[in-house]
């Protein structure tokens, strides 16, 4: 489990139902109990997808509310760190979204500001509230550049916070909280090994290891910010209605 494209790193996986249609670029798959012991990957549904925004934005939608409907009392949880702007996509879009009657928002922020683990706070938080369901929002590390502010995933396998750039935490999903787990999330970085690998000496050479440790975001990273949360805000309160 780790906050990253799914379709970027299973690379062993075969199941994906990648299709285009109006421009809209769709990848989905569910991977079985079989498949995750066989690849070590997280079983689960994994949905991704990317296009124009307005059709996007319908489409992703829809997606949620079929994991979200039966639930009453959702958990809105923003994941990140929201003075450091390609980390505060979760609390740029849960800020945006609407409150309800349905919805609690909770901004944990992260360890290292608080010395709590987002773990530790979430199940906290859900102890009180008696939340039975979460939604989890996170920036994601991407493998192409040119993914960063593109794809919007949605998954039912839950999240580790600070797992996309090599930190080690509790996950929070579904079998640590005991209720549902969604995670949405968009690319905001990717590491600069990934980046410069294709170069002449850089795969090979002694610098890959301190290159895997480096994580570039583009300069306009806020305007990317505010457009992503701005859409991931919108589909939640489609969703959620």
């Amino acid at each position: 489990m780790n906050n990253s494209l799914f379709f970027e790193t299973a690379d062993n996986f075969e199941g994906f139902n990648e299709r285009v249609e109006n421009g809209i670029k769709y990848r989905k798959c569910t991977v079985s109990e079989e498949d995750s012991l066989r690849l070590n990957i997280i079983k689960g549904d994994y949905f991704s997808i990317e296009g124009k925004s307005n059709e996007l934005t319908d489409k992703l939608s829809r997606e949620l509310k079929t994991y979200v409907d039966r639930y009453d009392k959702i958990l809105l949880v923003a994941i990140g760190n929201p003075y450091m702007t390609s980390d505060s996509l979760g609390y740029e879009t849960v800020r945006k979204v609407k409150l309800t009657e349905r919805t609690i928002k909770f901004f944990p922020y992260v360890e290292a500001l608080t010395n709590i683990s987002s773990y530790d706070a979430v199940s906290g938080i859900v102890s009180v509230t008696s939340a039975d369901c979460v939604i989890c929002i996170d920036a994601l590390t991407a493998r192409s550049y040119g993914r960063i502010g593109k794809v919007y995933q949605l998954t039912n396998t839950g999240i580790a916070a600070g797992s996309g750039v090599g930190t080690i935490n509790v996950p929070i999903c579904s079998e640590t909280l005991n209720l549902p787990v969604i995670a949405l999330g968009v690319p905001t970085v990717v590491s600069a090994f990934n980046l410069l690998k294709d170069f002449d000496g850089v795969s090979h050479g002694g610098d890959a290891e301190e290159l895997s440790r480096l994580i570039v975001t583009p300069k306009n990273i806020n305007s990317i910010i505010a457009e992503t949360s701005a859409i991931l805000a919108e589909v939640m309160d489609k969703a959620l209605e």
